[in-house]
């Protein structure tokens, strides 16, 4: 697994597992649409190759998959770490917004895979999609984020019954600390907070992990000969 590319990697969760691919002596191709953090990002590595391009477009997804494996010679490994949540009722959740969340987390997720797959399959390789403890339980006012997740997680299921060549890894991510909460409007996220812990949406240790430890148990995944299909990465845990 020496050449990956991590999708979702301007910032959060995604940039520090490519800058912990690159510690750990992976060569990793940096996808996101944010293209001047990328470049800092790629400037503080030789080791990573910045691909500024959206998920959201169906030419994007397969551009990024392509311009990595020109870059990095090849593909041995996928982590898909691209997402969005915003803190919305469901009532108030019209259809754009429904759209950019599925696209995203969901629909991109799928087409930079099946651009991928050509390459993983040649090479036996694995990819690594970022779900969230959130399925089953839908916080009130992330059900959209929560859905696309569930809906990631039946698609992992098959492309592993499709695929069975290439190792396609769900990864279960718990609250992490990162920019995605940054356009919330704090008032609606105290009473939100205030409503899950009130009905137990929020349980035992509350206080967010930290991106580096996510993006540690990502290097871990990649490096082993036998990685399990199914893992958690949660607080307290």
């Amino acid at each position: 697994m020496s050449r990956v590319l991590v999708v979702g990697a301007s910032s959060g969760i995604g940039r520090a597992v490519a800058q912990c691919c690159a510690q750990a002596g992976f060569r990793v191709a940096a996808a996101a649409r944010r293209a001047d953090l990328l470049e800092e990002l790629a400037a503080k590595s030789g080791k990573i190759t910045a691909v500024p391009a959206d998920v959201t477009s169906a030419d994007g997804c397969r551009w990024l998959v392509d311009a990595a494996v020109v870059g990095l010679g090849g593909l041995d490994a996928v982590v898909y770490a691209a997402g969005v949540a915003p803190l919305r009722p469901l009532v108030a959740t019209d259809a754009p917004l429904w759209k950019q969340v599925l696209d995203t987390n969901l629909v991109g997720a799928s087409l930079v895979t099946a651009a991928a797959i050509p390459h993983l399959e040649e090479t036996k390789g694995r990819v690594i999609f970022l779900s969230s403890d959130s399925v089953g339980h839908p916080r009130p006012g992330l059900v959209p984020y929560s859905a696309s997740k569930a809906g990631l997680e039946e698609t992992v299921r098959g492309w592993r019954a499709e695929h069975p060549g290439v190792t396609f890894i769900n990864l279960v991510v718990g609250p992490t600390v990162t920019g995605m909460a940054d356009g919330w409007d704090h008032d609606e996220l105290a009473a939100a907070f205030s409503k899950w812990a009130d009905e137990g949406f929020v349980t035992g240790d509350a206080t967010p992990q930290t991106p580096d430890r996510v993006a540690s148990a990502v290097v871990g995944l990649l490096q082993s000969d036998h990685p399990e299909e199914n893992v958690r990465v949660v607080p307290g845990e």
